[in-house]
């Protein structure tokens, strides 16, 4: 008959039951206990973490900084050279338009001149009988009657001349010759002078009121009595 042998089974202690929150608290009972850091102190900063994400955000608000202060003095010097160069062009186009307005009063003060050594010229003619041959080319006339005709052609060229030069309007200018298309010395210095004026160009002063006066001299012909509103329109 074999042996048998009997063996018990291990012994097991009961578990101890720990009210919660209480388990291990023998084993942390040396430890030194945890103290939260004073309100606005400083938390540790192990290994300089937080000092490198303070730094790196101030390095990059200054570099920001300097950029923007940067960009505001390029636009001040922007501006400046703009206010500077619309000063220059606000300079040059002033000076052109007073370069124009000389342009123009030298230009009447030539007409003037040469209205004054035209007007001498006709002043000797009609002095000196002798020189009516040699500046008119009218033939057949009475030494009265070119006297006429000289001094109805100074009359006509005092007219232009005042337009020309500004003193008289458009309208004006009409209002004077219908009255002195009226005068029969006028017309018969207007017709015998018709050749003289086709050598004037067309798009000339003179020829406008040349065209002007024809207009006139053929309307007093049909009409003489309306004489106020022969020639061409005025804007008046």
């Amino acid at each position: 008959m074999r042996d048998t042998s009997f063996h018990a089974p291990p012994l097991r202690l009961p578990r101890r039951h720990e009210p919660p929150g209480t388990l291990g608290a023998e084993c942390n009972a040396h430890r030194a206990p945890a103290h939260d850091p004073p309100f606005g102190a400083r938390p540790p900063d192990p290994g300089g973490l937080l000092d490198m994400a303070t730094q790196i955000p101030a390095a990059r608000a200054s570099r920001i900084g300097s950029a923007i202060a940067a960009g505001f003095g390029l636009m001040r010097a922007f501006f400046a050279r703009g206010t500077r160069r619309r000063r220059q062009e606000e300079i040059l186009l002033d000076l052109l338009r007073q370069l124009t307005l000389m342009t123009e009063e030298i230009h009447r003060a030539n007409l003037i001149q040469q209205y004054r050594i035209t007007v001498d010229q006709m002043d000797r003619t009609i002095d000196d009988p002798s020189l009516a041959d040699a500046s008119s080319t009218l033939t057949g006339l009475s030494e009265v009657k070119r006297r006429q005709l000289l001094f109805a052609n100074r009359e006509y060229g005092s007219l232009l001349l005042a337009h020309r030069v500004g003193g008289l309007d458009w309208d004006e200018l009409i209002g004077h010759l219908r009255i002195l298309c009226r005068n029969a010395i006028f017309a018969e210095y207007w017709d015998r002078t018709a050749e003289h004026r086709r050598s004037i160009p067309d798009a000339s002063v003179e020829a406008r009121v040349g065209a002007a006066v024809d207009v006139m001299m053929e309307e007093l012909a049909d009409d003489p009595d309306e004489w106020w509103i022969v020639g061409p329109p005025t804007a008046g």
